[in-house]
């Protein structure tokens, strides 16, 4: 015993999912819409304003990482938090000892003292970079926390 099933029932049902697939909604863009920031979105506004801070502390003070770069990062810590999505909040309050670490590390490659030969010596370097400026690790890390418990402290108090 076999069945047939009409060719037309099987174009139909193909045609039916081609259209639903040319109707879905498109995916989020990977950096933000018009909610606010991805995580990824958050991630890329606080590297790219740290290493500008970085960059502007090499060019201007001649210091490595000082006075632009702890204002770039820690202000970039609380607008990401502030800017990205609320199912990202969390998030936001883990993203900025990872781009501490990147910058710092990218800054101890370039600082005078890094061109010293030798993978043992650049891992010393990052490392007392990252110790020796830690405070600033802190602050960064301390505002998008305080960012984002404000923002879930007024999203439940709106429900209410």
């Amino acid at each position: 015993m076999t069945s047939s099933v009409p060719a037309t029932g099987s174009t139909a049902a193909s045609g039916a999912r081609a259209g639903s697939a040319a109707r879905a909604p498109q995916s989020a863009p990977p950096l933000g819409d018009r909610r606010g920031l991805t995580a990824a979105g958050a991630l890329l506004l606080l590297l790219l304003l740290s290493i500008l801070g970085a960059l502007l502390d090499a060019l201007v003070s001649r210091h490595q990482l000082w006075l632009l770069f702890t204002i770039g990062f820690v202000l970039s810590a609380g607008l990401s938090a502030q800017r990205v999505h609320r199912e990202d909040l969390g998030t936001s309050v883990l993203l900025p000892p990872i781009a501490y670490a990147v910058v710092v590390a990218g800054a101890s490659l370039f600082s005078p003292r890094g061109r010293a030969p030798g993978l043992r010596q650049h891992m010393l370097d990052a490392s007392s970079a990252m110790i020796l400026h830690a405070p600033i690790l802190l602050g960064g890390t301390l505002l998008a926390g305080v960012v984002a418990l404000f923002r879930l402290a007024s999203r439940r108090h709106s429900r209410h």
